[in-house]
């Protein structure tokens, strides 16, 4: 079975939760995306993702 992956886009306040969210659902978070470089790397760096 193909695992399913996914991408957050927007580092706000809510970016955690939605993370959680798919990961408790057996997603896994593939990605993020920021308004800027220096959000999408901050944020890639606490949920051990790719920018």
């Amino acid at each position: 079975m193909k695992e399913i992956g996914a991408t957050i886009v927007g580092t706000g306040f809510l970016d955690w939760l939605h993370a959680e969210a798919l990961r408790l659902v057996g997603v896994a978070i593939t990605g993020v995306l920021g308004s800027s470089p220096l959000k999408s790397h901050a944020a890639a760096a606490e949920e051990a993702v790719a920018v």
